[in-house]
């Protein structure tokens, strides 16, 4: 017997004294999850797993280096997809034979990132979320969508891009919260009028696009997302989208029941409505980028960006110069990256105020159904995003007493999803959006 079989037997003994004799008698599976480093490539989603056999420590360790082997050749296999960006200079978003390449555009999965070559051409793997998208260059706007489901595309897809004249001075508008139902489409249709009406460069819309898919039911989120998408279509203005809290689908499980396995679960139908959930794009030199903020956990969300996305963010970034002007849209601010932006501090598992805001505030719990406040006490009244779920006259009852505690010439803010519904009999001057002074 060779030395090299008696190390093979030896291992083998040695790993059988370890397994019980019911354990050794018994069939089994080999299963490895999430191989990473492999061939240059992160893993992907799917188990490779082996036919059960019987069990001997021999053929473990074989159909454990067989099940390497295998998992380094999918890892290596991985489908790819295909394209060219091209300038569509007719903008009727189909490739047409005089149309050429544009070279240098970066395109994405929301993992790797590539650049079009001198023809326009790419390669890039499918991915792990389903999408492919071409970040949108400077001086051009997109013919079609910026994106493309990879589960349903072919193996070739193109990008149009509109030449498009921008300047270097322009305007747009950020919004959030737009919390769209039935019940309050009109303010949506104010919205989207207020918005053409100042001919911006586009809209940026920062979450809570619908009024809650997070605790629905799947159709009932479906509805809320078929409501947005069909009112967005109305806009003149092109619009971009990021998803906030509400945004992602059944996360809250005690209430909407969903299946995580679903593939619409949490960010899967933002995707399938809008496509990446994070992304860039640069418009009049300037470097746009929206970030998800939202991570689910047990019950319900934390802010969070996520490892993914910051190892894409390195990779869009690495493109562009350190002196570019970058300008970064989410749902929830981003002060869990960065404390010092902030006016609370983490102390273990509780925040810590400032010592300049504990200068300004006193901090008070109170029960807002019974709350009254001191008369003409106070100059400003911040009542943001509070009222949303209460009935109309509890609501209501409760902006008569914050109003009553308001001096003359101060200033009431409610939250963009709420509205004073009697703003004249309290005596508010509305004065900037969602802002009220009092008479």
């Amino acid at each position: 017997m060779s030395d090299q079989k008696r190390a093979m037997r030896q291992i083998g003994s040695e790993i059988c004294e370890i397994q019980t004799s019911q354990t050794a008698s018994r069939d089994y599976d080999i299963r490895i999850d999430g191989l990473n480093g492999l061939v240059g490539h992160p893993a992907s989603n799917e188990d490779i797993a082996l036919q059960p056999v019987g069990c001997s420590a021999l053929v473990r360790l074989t159909l454990l280096a067989a099940s390497m082997l295998a998992a380094s050749r999918a890892v290596a296999q991985e489908a790819s997809i295909h394209g060219v960006v091209y300038a569509d200079a007719n903008a009727n978003g189909t490739r047409d034979a005089s149309e050429h390449g544009v070279l240098g555009v970066i395109v994405s999965n929301q993992r790797d990132v590539v650049v079009t070559d001198s023809l326009g051409r790419f390669e890039i793997p499918t991915g792990t979320t389903g999408i492919v998208f071409v970040s949108v260059p400077d001086g051009f706007r997109s013919s079609g969508a910026f994106w493309r489901a990879t589960t349903a595309a072919p193996a070739s897809v193109d990008f149009g891009l509109v030449r498009q004249a921008q300047s270097r001075t322009f305007s747009f508008v950020h919004a959030s919260d737009s919390h769209i139902a039935p019940e309050n489409v009109d303010r949506f249709r104010r919205f989207r009028g207020m918005a053409d009406s100042l001919r911006p460069a586009f809209v940026l819309m920062g979450g809570d696009l619908v009024r809650d898919a997070m605790s629905q039911s799947e159709a009932n989120a479906r509805a809320y997302f078929d409501l947005f998408a069909a009112e967005a279509k109305s806009f003149h203005t092109p619009m971009w989208t990021i998803p906030g809290n509400h945004d992602h689908y059944g996360i809250i499980r005690s209430r909407s029941h969903a299946d995580p396995a679903n593939p619409l679960y949490n960010r899967g139908m933002y995707r399938q409505y809008f496509g990446p959930d994070y992304y860039s794009f640069t418009y009049g030199g300037i470097h746009f980028i929206g970030l998800n903020t939202i991570s689910p956990d047990d019950s319900a969300y934390y802010g969070d960006v996520d490892s993914v996305q910051m190892e894409w963010l390195k990779r869009d970034l690495a493109r562009y110069p350190h002196t570019a002007p970058i300008i970064v849209f989410t749902h929830r601010p981003l002060f869990d990256l960065r404390p010092d932006w902030e006016w609370f501090t983490r102390d273990g598992d509780e925040w810590q105020a400032a010592r300049d805001l504990q200068a300004l505030c006193r901090f008070e719990v109170g029960d807002l159904l019974r709350v009254q406040p001191r008369r003409e006490a106070y100059d400003l009244v911040l009542c943001r995003n509070t009222v949303i779920y209460f009935t109309e006259d509890v609501r209501d009852a409760l902006h008569e007493r914050l109003v009553a505690s308001i001096r003359p010439g101060g200033y009431f803010v409610i939250g963009s999803t709420e509205r004073v519904s009697r703003p004249r009999e309290l005596g508010l001057v509305p004065t900037h959006p969602f802002t009220y002074r009092k008479a």
